[in-house]
């Protein structure tokens, strides 16, 4: 960019350049630009642009609706305090620093942030305050309409996973008022034709996937369609996702059974080999499941494999199954753990064992298309830079009817944490994975990010599901504990903030002493085999968000000690200063509490015995 905009010329060329100048409504708004004839109180005679910069720039004049130079005047103070007129501070500087070149622009974005915000606090605790004040910009006329669109979107969501479905759709049929543009948007038309299709209104479903934009119709509204097909329909229509990447397409395995996750295919040929894959895959009674997910990895185009079937002290069929498999596939290996450790315990007993250039995991009750592992180690082996790849998946039903995973969602993809496949170089620095009941995968992909860099992990095609998972009500992200909204407040959320904690202070990895810190701090619940039970001599409850709060919660743990005192996250919804990142951030007064010898976590809280109760 230039570093002087006083030259008229060069203003006019970044006017043009960016757009902010609009001749039309430049002359509708100021018409003695078009009076003809020069002279005292009379026109200039001149063309929009040039009358702007000899005149209208130092009159303080707008080039456009696109900026309003008293409002960024204002609403940045250094600005007059720069010597420059704000237009050419805002070219020179403020579009670079995201700063907002109208008080429209930046009420829409506080907005947004905001609403973004109210899903941390309806998920994490405050449903009933958050619930209300999304209502509120719902109805606000004089609210932004795409905060408007954002709030009601939201409200929909949680309308649908509290079980009130018919209030949800009402919702979303609401803002059919909005402009088009959002009335039409995909956030809005696929929640609400999946709403349709869950109570068995499949040509209002249609119709409303009809009404999606053509800029937006992508691949999630071809799933969404799909789920309105049947049988072999279904699958022509999501093979034009694949087809249109020139990816290999869908086919069914037995043409005489009917369409399911266990009856798929994609036919592919051999990949170049760009090294050995070591996937490594644990199962814990999944019978019924692995021989699905064994003959997507057997399928898979890239070829050199090794497949590390961990069996997690499984007392079904499970073990035989796969020792049948591996005696007619040398590629699949049989590892038992004498005792049931959770899925990543089982990982890194398979991580131990592995010997490829290149390491995965997969879930026993998952199918992946032939062409992932390919796919994937393409992207690490063209960017050196790239430490590891994340493919997408879609969770579906038995007869691959897409959901939208645990909350209602236009977005019918999402990216695997499973996929992740990546160099050994990466394990044999950071090692394995923290041998947790969930969110491990999480923990594994940040170390990674922090290590290495954020671009050091790439997702690829978004919206293609390289992979479908079963969509099981009895599985983790399910339960009550370890649900997938915990991640917002409750065990998955303990976790991960302190993860984040001790990333921010070791990103290179943590010592041996680091490590016994951090799990020292872990809710007991988060641990194989653990619910969390416990007893103490006090509990103490409170916003963990609050350092007021945190101060009085420090001094009364010290004041117990040597006897243990428990802490609950309860959020307070008088306490307005928060962090949020994903979710709701701690303060790193939180993890000094926790690191006093007598405080754990208590989570659930219900599970802990405690003599005596405090609310602060």
């Amino acid at each position: 960019m230039d570093s002087d905009l006083s030259d008229p010329v060069r203003l006019g060329r970044m006017l043009q350049a960016t757009g902010l100048f609009d001749p039309t409504w430049y002359r509708e708004h100021y018409p003695d630009v078009d009076q003809v004839g020069r002279g005292a109180g009379r026109g200039t005679g001149l063309d929009p642009l040039t009358h702007f910069l000899r005149y209208g720039l130092l009159l303080g004049r707008r080039p456009g609706p696109g900026f309003e130079p008293d409002f960024y005047a204002s609403d940045y103070p250094d600005v007059p305090q720069s010597g420059l007129v704000p237009l050419q501070h805002y070219l020179l500087y403020g579009a670079a620093e995201g700063r907002f070149p109208t008080a429209a622009a930046a009420a829409r974005h506080r907005g947004l942030v905001r609403v973004q915000q109210l899903q941390a606090l309806l998920w994490g605790g405050l449903a009933a305050s958050a619930e209300a004040e999304l209502s509120a910009l719902l109805n606000d006329p004089e609210a932004a309409q795409e905060v408007r669109l954002a709030a009601g979107v939201l409200l929909a969501t949680w309308a649908a996973f509290t079980e009130r479905p018919a209030l949800a759709r009402r919702i979303l049929e609401s803002q059919e008022s909005l402009p088009a543009a959002l009335a039409r948007s995909a956030r809005r038309l696929i929640p609400l034709a999946m709403l349709y299709q869950e109570d068995g209104r499949r040509e209002a479903a249609a119709r409303a996937l009809e009404e999606i934009r053509p800029e937006e119709q992508d691949s999630h509204r071809v799933l969404a369609l799909a789920n309105l097909d049947e049988g072999q329909a279904r699958l022509d229509r999501i093979n034009g996702i694949y087809s249109a990447l020139d990816l290999a397409t869908l086919a069914l395995r037995d043409p005489d059974q009917p369409l399911s996750l266990a009856n798929l295919a994609a036919p592919a040929g051999p990949a170049p080999d760009r090294g050995k894959v070591s996937v490594i895959l644990p199962a814990f009674q999944a019978e019924a499941q692995i021989g699905t997910a064994l003959a997507g990895l057997q399928a898979q185009s890239h070829e050199n494999l090794e497949i590390l079937v961990v069996d997690d002290a499984s007392t079904d069929g499970t073990a035989d199954l796969v020792a049948d498999l591996a005696a007619q596939d040398p590629r699949i290996v049989l590892l038992r753990q004498r005792r049931n450790g959770g899925a990543y315990a089982a990982r890194n007993l398979g991580l131990a064992r592995a010997s490829g250039d290149f390491i995965t995991t997969h879930d026993a009750d998952d199918w992946s298309h032939s062409q992932k592992i390919a796919l994937q180690v393409a992207e690490l082996t063209g960017a050196p830079e790239v430490m590891g790849v994340i493919t997408h998946w879609s969770r579906v039903r038995p007869d691959l009817a897409i959901t939208t995973n645990w909350r209602l969602s236009a977005q019918l993809t999402q990216w695997s944490h499973s996929s992740f496949l990546f160099r050994r170089a990466v394990a044999e620095r950071l090692g394995g994975w923290d041998a947790v009941r969930v969110s491990g995968d999480t923990d594994y992909i940040w170390r990674v990010q922090a290590a290495y860099g954020a671009q050091a992990v790439r997702r690829i095609l978004p919206a293609v599901p390289l992979a479908f998972a079963a969509d099981a009500a009895g599985s983790l992200t399910r339960a009550s504990l370890t649900h997938v909204r915990s991640t917002y407040g409750g065990l998955r959320h303990y976790y991960r903030e302190i993860c984040r904690y001790w990333l921010a202070r070791a990103p290179g990895g943590l010592s041996p002493e680091q490590q016994a810190a951090k799990w020292a701090m872990l809710p007991a619940a988060i641990l194989p085999g653990q619910d969390g039970s416990d007893r103490v001599a006090l509990l103490l409850r409170g916003d963990c968000c609050d350092p007021d709060v945190l101060a009085r919660m420090s001094d009364l743990a010290r004041a117990t000690a040597p006897e243990r005192v428990a802490l609950s996250h309860r959020p307070d919804p008088g306490f307005t200063d928060r962090q949020f990142g994903y979710a709701m951030e701690f303060p790193a007064a939180f993890f000094e509490v926790l690191q006093q010898e007598n405080v754990i976590l208590a989570c659930p809280e219900e599970a802990v015995q405690a003599q005596a109760r405090r609310d602060l």
